[in-house]
């Protein structure tokens, strides 16, 4: 670390400090500020990490308090956004020397700040020596994500796996394990939905295990893992900030969760949602909703922090989606459902609350029998586990109600078909089906759900009684 300390100069009689730079040696070319004044600092930080010269933008705090160092790093953050903007006006203005409206200055000074998202991958660790990166289609093509990583991936040894499907398959995931093998992978950046970066779970679980990658999926729980980060460009699994996977086996039609390690970082740009269809932002923020429902739609009384948290989530999703439907490129609008599901399933609105997950264990069988995009499914299925476990949710159905939907006059039995109906026509409003006859899906379907449970002897939900029966009774709700 160069000495950045005064340096005595006489000039005369006098003795005058000097600050001289360890890097130019100019005697005027630096400056130190007080160093309780959090707000010089915040300054002098701004201009280091917007200078063009700084490619390694990194800065140390020194406490003997960690409240301290953390309240500021907090304000610096808060303080230098403003710099970082101005510095991107001026970037642009340097480049035009003919006359630009304020429309389209602000447009391109925003896609400056927005654009470098991607690139922060850039400073992954020199440890990593092979870097195995994973796609779905070719949608990170045409949105332009897959140039931005190649970019700031410049000069690395890359490998690249294409085509995990939107349920991803142990079946294509084998091959990616044993290219990873092959190649001697040590990290995995997971470029896509929650689709992908569930299945990179699975390849850096299987890289280090030496039997079939199934077997981990069975298990439930993975061993050793490679480390693996993700750049996200569908929001809906909370995948990006947890633990949990998905995995479906195409031959037998099974469909089943496992937990693997959670990613080491993850980047979120929400201009990557610009390109999805409706039909995919409409899954997603149904997925999304149902995730904080399996969490907070149990016992009542449990946790009063808990309760506003998801139902936070919930008041944004039921405010933002209109928005999201009608104009997907509305960035605040897709910032606020990019952070939601991400919210939504990433350990924080559990804590001490009983959980249910009955109506994502139907979903993943219907998914697994039919091919129904997972949050199609969930729409579907909800409404069904409220109807027929009413009794069982009484009290955070009144809640729910009257919370969320307004719903707060009549007898209590009204209220609740009222909060039902309003929880389905919401589902409705998505442009989703909320019943199993609109998917062609009937008897057959339910009998096979049915015996699966049956014979795997599950029981899910807060009380453990959702069995082969109860699902039954859960999907003829539904039809």
């Amino acid at each position: 670390i160069p000495n950045l300390g005064a340096k005595s100069a006489k000039t005369g009689s006098q003795d005058k400090q000097q600050y001289v730079c360890p890097f130019c040696h100019s005697k005027r070319g630096l400056s130190l500020m007080g160093l309780r004044s959090v707000s010089e600092i915040s300054v002098s930080l701004s201009q280091m990490f917007s200078s063009q010269f700084n490619d390694d933008k990194k800065a140390l705090a020194f406490s003997d308090n960690v409240q301290d160092a953390a309240h500021h790093a907090g304000f610096f953050n808060h303080r230098t956004w403003r710099f970082g903007l101005r510095t991107a006006i001026q970037e642009y203005s340097a480049t035009n020397t003919g006359l630009v409206s304020l429309d389209a200055h602000k447009a391109a000074s925003d896609a400056r700040l927005h654009a470098d998202k991607v690139n922060e991958i850039r400073h992954l660790s020199n440890l990593v020596l092979v870097l195995l990166l994973t796609f779905g289609g070719g949608s990170v093509k045409r949105n332009g994500v897959y140039d931005q990583v190649v970019a700031a991936l410049e000069g690395r040894d890359l490998v690249e796996f294409w085509g995990i499907e939107a349920n991803p398959s142990v079946e294509t995931l084998r091959e990616a394990i044993a290219l990873g093998k092959e190649r001697k992978v040590d990290f995995l950046l997971a470029v896509g939905g929650g689709s992908v970066i569930d299945g990179t779970k699975l390849i850096a679980a299987g890289l280090l295990y030496d039997g079939d990658a199934w077997d981990i999926v069975l298990k439930g729980q993975a061993g050793k893992t490679v480390p693996l980060a993700t750049v996200l460009t569908m929001s809906a699994t909370g995948s990006e900030m947890n633990s949990g996977a998905v995995i479906s086996r195409y031959e037998t039609k099974e469909k089943y969760a496992f937990y693997g390690d959670y990613p080491v970082f993850s980047i979120l740009d929400p201009e990557t949602l610009y390109s999805l269809p409706k039909r995919q932002v409409a899954c997603g923020l149904a997925d999304t909703f149902v995730h904080v429902l399996e969490q907070y739609m149990t016992t009542p009384h449990q946790s009063r922090l808990m309760d506003r948290w998801a139902e936070g989530i919930l008041h944004t999703v039921v405010e933002i989606a209109p928005k999201a439907l009608a104009d997907e490129r509305d960035y605040d609008t897709m910032s606020e459902y990019m952070l939601s599901a991400t919210l939504a399933l990433n350990d924080m609105i559990r804590m001490g609350v009983t959980q249910d997950w009955a109506t994502h264990m139907i979903g993943h069988e219907l998914t697994a029998l039919h091919g129904l995009t997972h949050g199609a499914t969930l729409a579907i299925v909800i409404n069904g586990t409220l109807r027929v476990l009413r009794g069982q949710k009484r009290g955070k159905l009144l809640q729910y109600g009257e919370r969320i939907w307004g719903i707060a006059g009549g007898s209590e039995e009204e209220r609740i078909d009222r909060t039902i109906a309003a929880n389905e026509a919401f589902f409705r409003s998505l442009g989703l089906s909320t019943r199993l006859s609109e998917e062609g899906i009937g008897e057959e379907t339910i009998a096979e759900i049915e015996r699966r449970f049956t014979a795997a002897g599950d029981r899910f939900g807060e009380a453990q009684n959702v069995d082969g029966a109860m699902a039954r009774r859960i999907l003829e709700a539904c039809l």
